[in-house]
């Protein structure tokens, strides 16, 4: 169990530097997809979160952009980090549909990865 009966009122969330998705997209790697389902269903449950670093947890492009698609079900987010991950284009143009749906979200940090120009203009 991640969080106990309490994770309704989690409001941040701080899981950089823990390799949770370390080998995803590696041929072999460890349960990358059940990694992510179970932080999709911790997000889901932590409505009052407001803030999520996951910098330098190995998240690739695909995980990216399906955890900056879960903030829009959560109203109350303010911040999250992404940085030192192996992002793309990808989960950078995500950004602007999730921007538009979730008011609350004011800082995003995306910086020290694959991120190019063309990802950015999204």
């Amino acid at each position: 169990q991640v969080i106990s009966s309490t994770q309704s009122r989690v409001c941040a969330l701080d899981l950089s530097g823990n390799p949770v998705f370390q080998d995803a997209g590696q041929q072999g790697g460890d349960n990358d997809d059940g990694d992510l389902q179970l932080l999709m269903s911790l997000l889901r449950q932590c409505v009052n979160l407001q803030v999520l670093l996951l910098g330098r947890t190995g998240m690739t492009d695909a995980i990216g952009t399906a955890v900056l698609l879960a903030l829009k079900h959560l109203p109350q987010i303010r911040w999250i980090s992404m940085s030192s991950n192996h992002l793309g284009n990808l989960a950078a143009s995500a950004l602007p549909d999730v921007m538009k749906t979730n008011s609350s979200l004011k800082r995003v940090s995306m910086v020290y990865n694959g991120i190019t120009d063309d990802g950015v203009k999204c």
